[in-house]
């Protein structure tokens, strides 16, 4: 059974626990989860489910808080175990979707975590990678010093937790700073990106600067799909301020080096989403209407990380019946689900994570995999026109 069956298995077995609560004395507006190693793990995943969207007779918020105790919250280097494979099946695509690290938690209910200190420093950097992206509900972590817990010192672990190294991915072991540092795309350092941000963050505080940067990229900066995919330049930060247009990533990027430039973290997030309003030409070169990897920004803003979609700028928007996604440096700002027609226009279909630089090569292979004849078009590409 993969692991992908089992969390199925949970989000059935909470849907019937709510469901039923009543029958057996519970109350539903008091239920909790917890769970342990593999368990801790699905307790994340339950507090990060979509419960109105899994079965509309649930509540957003079905579990009121979670303990997740000892947990795996980022799968990914469970990929690299062969010997673990037979039984995981994990490859990098699904170890990302069922990482709730890489997940937003779908609520403001409060998440709490543990970790025992004596066990790996694996297991501590799952905890801690947890605390990080979950900062906005996380309600605090238990020591427990000297301990593992549940297990008491002396057993020994099951191979998969054998399998945890030690070893952390890049991105989840470095301070906050790395949101604040040039990257390769998001290249904050360059003369122009910082010039632009220093004269468009107006206001008495980081909050205001935010807002400003964000329309100042947003309708400052044409939208364009037709562009050269193959060619990094579309995706970094420099890049797209000269050419004065980019795609989502690309803006994204921008925004990100903008924030970063007058000294506000910022990265940047990607999700697959389907636009139902593309136009007859794009979605003829793309075959689809499900967009991989559609870029947004993430602020960190008042002790916590919110979303910035700077893809669509006014003009563009008004051209196609669509509102303009405001953003306040409150609340996050995607893309709303219908036009000012009442018509279907962007539905949220998988979280891929947030990264402290735009990841360029895994975007250009999905691209090329995704997307042969619009990615094949090259420099060509800016022959075609959009809207």
């Amino acid at each position: 059974m993969t692991i992908e069956e089992i969390v199925r298995q949970m989000l059935r077995a909470s849907r019937w626990l709510w469901l039923h609560a009543e029958d057996y004395g519970m109350d539903q507006d008091r239920l909790y989860v917890c769970g342990h190693s593999a368990g801790g793990h699905l307790t994340a995943m339950m507090m990060a489910a979509l419960w109105p969207v899994f079965d509309p007779r649930l509540p957003k918020d079905l579990w009121k808080g979670g303990l997740a105790i000892s947990g795996l919250y980022d799968l990914r280097p469970l990929v690299h175990v062969d010997w673990l494979q037979p039984d995981l099946r994990l490859d990098e695509e699904t170890a990302l979707r069922l990482s709730p690290a890489f997940l937003p938690p779908a609520t403001r209910a409060p998440v709490m975590t543990c970790v025992g200190g004596a066990e790996s420093s694996e297991f501590k950097r799952q905890n801690a990678l947890l605390a990080e992206r979950w900062r906005g509900v996380f309600a605090g972590d238990i020591a427990l010093p000297g301990r593992e817990p549940l297990l008491g010192d002396g057993r020994a672990r099951g191979p998969a937790e054998r399998a945890l190294s030690g070893r952390a991915a890049p991105d989840e072991t470095r301070p906050m700073k790395q949101y604040l540092e040039p990257g390769r795309y998001i290249d904050s350092a360059h003369p122009q990106v910082a010039a632009f941000a220093r004269a468009q963050a107006r206001g008495a505080d980081d909050r205001e600067r935010a807002v400003a940067l964000y329309y100042a990229v947003r309708d400052g900066i044409r939208y364009n799909p037709f562009l050269d995919f193959s060619d990094e330049a579309v995706f970094r930060a420099s890049d797209v301020l000269a050419a004065g247009q980019g795609f989502c990533v690309g803006k994204a990027a921008l925004l990100a080096a903008c924030a970063r430039a007058v000294g506000i973290p910022a990265r940047v997030g990607f999700a697959d989403v389907k636009n139902h309003l593309t136009t007859p030409a794009l979605r003829a070169r793309m075959g689809t209407d499900l967009f991989v990897y559609h870029g947004y920004t993430e602020l960190f803003l008042a002790g916590r990380w919110v979303k910035a979609t700077p893809a669509f700028n006014r003009e563009l928007c008004e051209r196609f019946r669509v509102r303009p996604l405001e953003f306040d440096g409150r609340e996050d700002s995607i893309f709303h689900p219908f036009d000012e027609d009442n018509r279907r226009h962007m539905e949220y279909v998988r979280e891929r994570g947030t990264f402290a630089d735009v990841p360029a090569a895994e975007i250009q292979q999905a691209f090329r995999e995704h997307y042969p004849p619009l990615y094949a078009l090259g420099r060509e590409a800016a022959k075609e026109r959009f809207g």
